[in-house]
């Protein structure tokens, strides 16, 4: 019985769209409520936070290391579509 793990350990634990800083790769997120980085399943890097498209601060952040057009265009669809999701509710309990 070394195997059983206890959910009740991983609780609270928060869902949130999540990008890189750092490769610009999003993806959903499901962690322990209190995560503030998250690893990218892309580039490895520690640098996945939740996309906040509210946050002009976050935004700055995030489009500052696109490197050419097509790199712009990729993180402004993933800032949009997070502006998406919650516009339609996809994060309220």
């Amino acid at each position: 019985m070394d195997n059983i793990t206890n959910i009740a350990d991983y609780f609270p634990h928060l869902s949130a769209y999540v990008a890189c800083l750092d490769c610009g790769a999003d993806w959903f997120a499901v962690a322990p409520a209190d995560t503030k980085h998250f690893q990218c399943p892309k580039c490895q890097a520690l640098s996945g936070v939740v996309v906040d498209p509210s946050s002009a601060d976050f935004i700055n952040i995030f489009m500052r290391p696109a490197k050419n057009n097509a790199e712009t265009y990729r993180r402004t669809l993933v800032v949009l579509n997070a502006k998406r999701m919650i516009d339609d509710g996809a994060f309220d309990d």
